[in-house]
């Protein structure tokens, strides 16, 4: 009786974890009920009963006019403890910052987390109109980002496979995030060494990105600079790329020195 009672307690933390996540995923905005129960699999009554406990503990809020779920303050306060998912970040922070002084727009530095990109941090250049495709702390299926699709290129082909297989519906909920959309722009990754998406996952956004290479590891960081389609033109691009891989390697160089 005892073993079945621990195995149910385990299985709710389980799914608490998976509410958890689902709902970082759906960032500032949050995340309605009927969300979380269709990306979660679980009753309704079921995912109201978690969400309760959670809210009871502020691990999550409720927005009181949309009664949409947000991550709540417990949850930023068990972060401040928490130890960074990546050496030497402050470093990291410059180097994005002098990216977006130097361009004008706006560069986030997204880290490989499974089967999903985490952005821990974004820098503003200076033009007056920014466009935000990810807030710091939020979630993204690894294909549904360029970041992501930056780190899929550099896999075999088999494993990338596999990815995608596991991801498909998780993507479908983002603006023309598909399979075989992920897959065209791997090849072009693989010829070019960027990622360029055109208003392809935000409305309104162009975007470019390039991985931060690795030689012990498989690549789990990569940059990405986002602005209104004015500001990319395609005489643009090629100078931008260049630059967020200059970036990529200083940064790659900055990793590099954790072992002296």
């Amino acid at each position: 009786m005892r073993e079945i009672r621990a195995f149910a307690g385990a299985q709710t933390v389980d799914r608490a974890c998976m509410l958890l996540k689902e709902i970082a995923r759906h960032g500032p905005s949050g995340a309605r009920l009927v969300d979380l129960t269709t990306a979660s699999g679980l009753s309704r009554p079921t995912v109201h009963r978690i969400l309760r406990s959670l809210a009871a503990a502020e691990f999550v809020c409720q927005t009181p006019g949309t009664k949409r779920y947000k991550m709540g303050v417990a949850i930023y306060g068990l972060g401040l403890a928490a130890q960074g998912p990546i050496e030497r970040l402050s470093e990291l922070r410059l180097l994005l910052d002098g990216l977006a002084n130097r361009t004008g727009d706006t560069a986030y530095l997204m880290l490989r987390r499974g089967d999903e990109m985490l952005c821990v941090a974004r820098a503003e250049g200076a033009t007056p109109i920014r466009t935000y495709v990810i807030e710091v702390g939020a979630l993204r299926p690894i294909a549904a980002t360029i970041a992501g699709i930056t780190l899929l290129a550099a896999l075999a082909d088999d494993e990338v496979e596999v990815i995608l297989r596991r991801t498909t519906s998780a993507m479908a909920t983002f603006r023309n995030a598909t399979p075989q959309y992920a897959r065209r722009q791997i090849a072009c990754v693989r010829r070019d060494g960027f990622c360029l998406s055109d208003r392809v996952f935000i409305e309104g956004a162009v975007g470019i990105s390039a991985a931060v290479p690795a030689t012990d590891s498989p690549c789990c960081l990569a940059i990405s600079l986002s602005a209104i389609p004015s500001r990319i033109p395609k005489s643009r691009v090629k100078p931008l790329a260049q630059e967020i891989v200059r970036t990529c390697a200083e940064m790659a160089r900055v990793l590099s020195r954790r072992a002296n």
